[in-house]
């Protein structure tokens, strides 16, 4: 897999996943995928070792992937993204498209 697209991936599932992680793997992931800073400035700004941090992080994201091939989150919200867009593509009324997009709205929250 790509790096840009691994890293939508993990960003995706962080999105979806990250309340079922620890304090600290929320943190480190955080930091190093939404803020985009590299292991060693995380270590430094949070007084540990630069392989504390790789280590959490690391077991953060298998935990996020470990959630999807449970829950299925992400792969149900693309398909039903792609059955709203499918429906939206019809000729339809303006109320109903409203209330697909907002159906499409939570979906992605």
């Amino acid at each position: 897999m790509e790096e840009l697209e691994r890293n939508i991936r993990i960003n995706a599932l962080f999105d979806k996943y990250e309340p079922l992680l620890s304090k600290t793997q929320q943190k480190m992931i955080g930091l190093y995928y939404r803020d985009d800073l590299s292991l060693g400035e995380i270590a430094e700004l949070e007084n540990v070792s630069r392989n504390a941090v790789y280590d959490s992080v690391k077991k953060g994201i298998i935990l996020l992937e470990e959630y999807e091939m449970k829950l299925h989150l992400l792969e149900k919200n693309k398909e039903v993204n792609e059955l709203i867009d499918r429906i939206l593509d019809m000729n339809i009324s303006i109320e109903v498209t409203n209330l697909l997009n907002k159906v499409k709205e939570r979906v992605n929250e």
